[in-house]
């Protein structure tokens, strides 16, 4: 029962933020009592809008040294109630209209419509409930201690938004990282992952609400079974992680669709749908670099479309540039930061344009392994990435059966058959979204960074069902549904059974937060050990106290401010203590750094210098709990 309470209640928490950052988009946003305040798609609009208010927020406070709970949250509250106010006067209610509406229309279509949609529905259900469950564990994922949850823990611990010279992923922008952050201070790393599954209901949710948008309830059955077949493997497998591809991707769909949806009606984009559209594209970029291979051709594709229909050259000017400031917005503050501590704006895209400062040097070694990198863009580059290397990327996804890379194409080309307003630019900003794969090197990472662009194929796969439900017999385009929802039950549990299976997960269906149960689990965890040995540590190493980590990659659950280097970049002490360093310059170092503590987990890594520190009584021994005999803890003695 204790579980059952706990897990409710990191729910309606995370639906509360989920509130708090649909309310702050309210403003940018306005709810007009018609259809917009009872569309979920133009709700999440507000959201992710929210999203990007509240990371910039962060980010602007972490510039000035200001990251704490009353300060982060009162006034982004404050806010978001302002907007939720703001609806209110509008006439907005809380309905359930939208439910008396869903069971009219599947009542009213043929027998073997209504089964399918039933029979999706059930299996979405089921899918989504294994979402929710497995977003109520901590994560202890490679990435998460790389940088997902260790980076953002650090900034609330300083109270700023710094990047580490031994870290690579914190000289990224990391727009999503900013909201963990603020998740962090009102909350903990459950928070964070129950967040983030129902981030990914809500991305798996775009595909039958794109599609029962432009084609119907029947259209929404197939798109759904299509989108759980193919997509929610590679997003909603749980236990659910604390990553940032899903608010990369959602963004970079809502980005598009707020320029695009006007001009498929009929008229034409405003300057301030422009604005929203750059902010949320922003923020999808400030979370994930690679979407902007994804995002700035679809936002053109749509910008273009409408300076070509209305012959207005000056008005699509006038829309690209409110664009521009939009992303401005969002971007600057990451752009200052990135100045402030490296010397580079945006050092993942300009580290060969401005100089680095030299502190920052370890982090070019990870740099230089990154996977996504571009060929060229003279003519040769251009001609290789069109064949050789789309081909490439194209074999790999189909030899790991990444359908929607093949379904993507599809689905364009039959939406732009339409000959449609909608058709047309759907499935043109799909296509477009080609040239930002054919550009990245590589194929086993990249085709996972393309990833980022599928839900941007939620408007033309919605398009094409509809299509096949107009065209199709009832019985067959149930068929195509039913097909799919088994498909779904085949490949999604098959590989959700085995990833819960894995010898360093173990995850067993459940909820993971009693600490007895977070122990037992995370203890097998890929760094189980540490967790376990973190976690004691907290009652002998002080809270204001600062720690140098030796020989580890990701020191969240310490929960102390830290120095430590990252799986990519040089080992930190390899880096600050070359051959020709004697003790006395080690121990100044130490303590000019304001270290207060060494750890080192595995002793059989030994490190000299820490040997002659210790013989020369700059460090003192502290004891550590006998279960961790490998393990070497010392105090740094003024």
């Amino acid at each position: 029962m204790t579980t059952l309470v706990v897990g409710m209640g990191y729910h309606a928490a995370a639906l509360a933020f989920l509130l708090l950052c649909a309310g702050a988009g309210i403003p940018a946003f306005p709810v007009r009592f018609a259809k917009s305040a009872q569309s979920a798609i133009d709700w999440t609009v507000r959201a992710w809008l929210g999203f990007a208010m509240l990371s910039t927020w962060v980010v602007v406070l972490g510039l000035f040294g200001l990251l704490t709970f009353a300060v982060v949250w009162l006034p982004f509250v404050a806010f978001a109630m302002t907007g939720w106010a703001m609806a209110v006067r509008t006439g907005w209610r809380p309905s359930l209209r939208w439910v008396r509406t869903l069971r009219e229309s599947t009542g009213a279509l043929a027998a073997p419509h209504r089964i399918a949609v039933i029979v999706v529905a059930a299996v979405t259900g089921l899918l989504f409930l294994n979402i929710l469950v497995g977003g109520l564990a901590p994560d202890n994922g490679q990435d998460s201690l790389w940088y997902h949850l260790t980076v953002p823990g650090q900034w609330i611990l300083r109270g700023d938004v710094a990047m580490f010279p031994h870290n690579m992923p914190s000289t990224y922008t990391l727009g999503a990282e900013a909201l963990y952050a603020a998740l962090l201070l009102a909350g903990d790393e459950v928070l964070v992952t129950t967040v983030y599954a129902w981030v990914g209901i809500i991305g798996l949710a775009m595909f039958p609400l794109f599609a029962g948008r432009v084609a119907g309830t029947a259209a929404a059955a197939v798109a759904g079974a299509i989108a759980c077949h193919l997509l929610a493997l590679r997003c909603a497998v749980a236990p659910i992680g604390a990553l940032n591809d899903l608010f990369a991707s959602v963004g970079v769909l809502l980005a598009f669709w707020v320029l695009a949806e006007p001009f498929a009606e009929g008229e034409s984009p405003t300057a301030a749908d422009a604005l929203r559209a750059g902010a949320i594209a922003s923020f999808a970029v400030m979370a994930k670099v690679v979407a902007i291979g994804f995002v700035v051709p679809a936002l053109g594709i749509a910008i273009a479309a409408l300076a070509i229909r209305t012959r207005d050259a000056r008005g699509g000017a006038v829309l690209a540039l409110a664009a521009v400031a939009g992303a401005v917005a969002i971007a600057l503050p990451w752009v200052v930061r990135g100045f402030m501590w490296s010397g580079n704006p945006i050092l993942h895209v300009t580290r060969g344009v401005f100089e680095l400062k030299q502190e920052f040097a370890p982090v070019l070694h990870g740099y230089e392994h990154e996977p996504a990198r571009l060929y060229s863009l003279s003519p040769s580059g251009v001609a290789e990435a069109l064949t050789l290397g789309l081909a490439s990327k194209f074999k790999f996804a189909m030899t790991n059966l990444d359908g929607l890379v093949i379904v993507m194409p599809v689905a364009a080309v039959g939406a732009l058959m339409t000959r449609t307003k909608a058709g047309t630019l759907s499935g043109a900003a799909v296509l477009a979204s080609y040239a930002g794969l054919a550009m990245l090197r590589g194929y086993g990472e990249v085709v996972r960074y393309f990833s980022v662009a599928y839900p941007l194929c939620a408007p033309a796969l919605g398009i094409l069902c509809g299509i096949l439900a107009a065209r199709v017999r009832p019985n067959l385009l149930a068929a195509i549904a039913l097909v799919f929802a088994a498909g779904t039950a085949a490949t999604y549990w098959k590989g959700q059974l085995q990833w819960a299976g894995f010898p360093t997960i173990r995850w067993e269906f459940r909820p993971v937060l009693t600490a007895e149960a977070k122990r037992e689990w995370l203890r097998h965890g890929e760094f189980g050990g540490s967790y376990l040995l973190f976690e004691d540590l907290q009652d002998i190493v002080p809270e204001d106290a600062v720690v140098l980590v030796a020989d580890h990659k990701g020191p969240y659950y310490l929960r102390r401010r830290a120095y430590w280097a990252d799986f990519s970049s040089v080992p930190i002490l390899e880096k600050w203590w070359g051959d020709d360093t004697d003790a006395e310059s080690a121990a100044g170092d130490l303590r000019e750094r304001g270290i207060d503590y060494v750890l080192l987990l595995a002793e059989r890594r030994g490190v000299p210098m820490l040997s002659l520190l210790a013989e020369n009584g700059t460090l003192r021994p502290v004891r550590v709990p006998d279960d961790y005999r490998e393990t070497r803890l010392w105090e740094v003695v003024e």
